[in-house]
């Protein structure tokens, strides 16, 4: 039996124009650009760690450029997020965070520092499917006393919007992700082969991640078809993927040698609806005439 729980899309609206923060950065030592899939951990002002100087390889300020309209705690994390792996970076502890005020800037402003940490997996909460970044053991870090399975993957996909009117388009982001805390995973002798299994479950999640955005694509024209029907698309998708994940769960308790089938009708799905693997669509604000 599999945890899955799904979180609703958030939606970010400019009305005339939207900037983008402004970011200043300052290298402090020289590493190879990293990507996402490799991690990236965030830490707030009030996230407890311990690092060295010696860690420290830039300083990232984002700030409002005086016409920023997309300037929530999340887009500015993201814009500090996508400094930090130019840097070479594995984590950024944000020490200031300055909130909108109704006399000041509307816009959230932070100033951190970008860390090369030795090792980021005991700080992980979350992963993000790649195909490039499987599971491991070690991504399961939730208790295992009195849970009634060998291993568990909690999975699923949420989404996010955001768009400015004066562009005449939206955008729809999807990520699928796996969480690290409400996944467990026991000791067994037979760990290589629980391990690929889960793994299955986080890939089938992407897969329904995929077909929510190839059904939006097919299905919504406008913003206004997407407010109105959106979430009930993706809770359908969602209902769908948790029918999927028990039904191989149950096929391959009752059959283990089942796996593999499961394991290659899996990838042939993946690549059957690779076009939309980069789960991102511009929906247009009205419907054209």
């Amino acid at each position: 039996m599999k945890t899955r729980h799904f979180l609703l899309g958030l939606s970010i609206l400019g009305l005339l124009s939207a900037c983008s923060p402004k970011v200043v950065v300052k290298p402090l030592q020289n590493y190879p650009a990293r990507q996402l899939y490799e991690g990236l951990i965030v830490f707030m002002p009030s996230d407890s760690i311990k690092y060295t100087e010696q860690e420290v390889i830039g300083e990232i300020r984002v700030m409002d450029s005086g016409t920023t309209i997309n300037c929530d705690l999340e887009t500015v994390v993201d814009s500090a997020k996508a400094q930090a792996l130019k840097l070479g970076a594995n984590a950024i502890k944000i020490y200031k965070h300055k909130l909108p005020n109704y006399l000041g800037s509307s816009c959230h402003q932070i100033s951190a520092k970008a860390l090369r940490l030795s090792d980021i997996k005991p700080y992980e909460k979350q992963i993000v499917w790649d195909a490039r970044r499987r599971l491991s053991i070690a991504d399961f870090k939730g208790d295992t006393l009195n849970r009634p399975f060998q291993a568990a993957t909690c999975s699923s996909f949420n989404y996010k919007t955001w768009g400015r009117l004066i562009d005449g388009y939206m955008t729809l982001k999807v990520e699928t992700f796996f969480d690290c805390f409400c996944s467990y995973f026991k000791p067994d002798p037979a760990a290589e082969t629980l391990l690929e299994h889960e793994q299955i479950h986080f890939d089938i999640s992407e897969i329904y991640a995929r077909r929510f955005v190839r059904q939006v694509s097919s299905e919504i024209k406008s913003i206004e078809e997407f407010n109105n029907t959106g979430e009930k698309i993706a809770r359908t998708v969602v209902l769908d993927m948790q029918k999927r994940q028990d039904l191989y769960d149950s096929e391959v308790y009752v059959d283990p040698s089942k796996q593999g089938a499961w394991i290659e009708k899996t990838q042939i799905e993946l690549q059957e609806l690779q076009e939309f693997a980069p789960k991102q669509l511009r929906i247009r604000f009205k419907t054209k005439k």
